[in-house]
């Protein structure tokens, strides 16, 4: 059995004994490296990644939500939604990542080298529970329509151990590139880390 199998199991197991009376993910021992000060800002916003997540579990379906994120309904479609939500959710639950935060213009976040950070955050490719912050991460709600949850739940959609997917379109260039994405590529919208991040945010509030 897989690790993310065996977490799916935990989460529909606890579920049956009252899941919400169970402690948040924000008491977990997390890992910490250069977030001196910080470390109680990024728990507590991975704590609220889960119970968005599972707000959205049973909105996959042929609504509206799920086709402006995800596109044109198809059962395939469907159920890899649902199979990477249900890996983001038992992640959110049980998982305990090691954070990892640099200072404005370090050159992990700096990729062309211009002194000027290029990412909120970032996961290296084939990793799992590993999460790297970069200074706009702390800001990021004065920049954009998202807060650092929506930030944590895109990097959790990364994890090699999961859902595993893809950047198609990046929201922070324009929402409307993520839209368009479900609209004319829906096969790689439902691999689209920002789709489950949107999907996820405006599941929660009803939208």
């Amino acid at each position: 059995m897989t690790l993310v199998n065996l977490m799916r199991r935990w989460v529909i197991a606890l579920g049956l004994t009252g899941l919400v009376a169970l402690p948040t993910p924000a008491l977990a021992k997390f890992q910490f490296s250069g977030c001196a000060g910080k470390e109680d800002t990024i728990a507590d916003a991975y704590a609220l990644a889960f119970s968005r997540a599972k707000a959205a579990e049973d909105k996959v379906s042929a609504n509206e939500l799920y086709l402006t994120w995800f596109g044109a309904w198809t059962e395939a479609r469907g159920k890899i939604v649902s199979d990477n939500l249900a890996d983001i959710i038992a992640q959110t639950l049980v998982g305990t990542p090691a954070f990892t935060c640099y200072p404005a213009g370090d050159s992990a976040c700096d990729e062309d080298g211009d002194g000027t950070d290029d990412y909120y955050a970032f996961i290296y490719a084939g990793e799992s529970f590993e999460i790297h912050l970069c200074e706009p991460f702390w800001t990021v709600e004065q920049n954009l329509d998202i807060d650092k949850t929506d930030v944590l739940i895109h990097e959790v959609s990364h994890f090699h151990i999961g859902a595993q997917t893809s950047d198609h379109c990046y929201g922070a260039s324009g929402i409307g590139s993520c839209i368009d994405l479900a609209i004319s590529q829906p096969d790689l919208a439902v691999q689209n880390a920002d789709s489950y991040m949107y999907f996820i945010k405006n599941a929660g509030s009803g939208l």
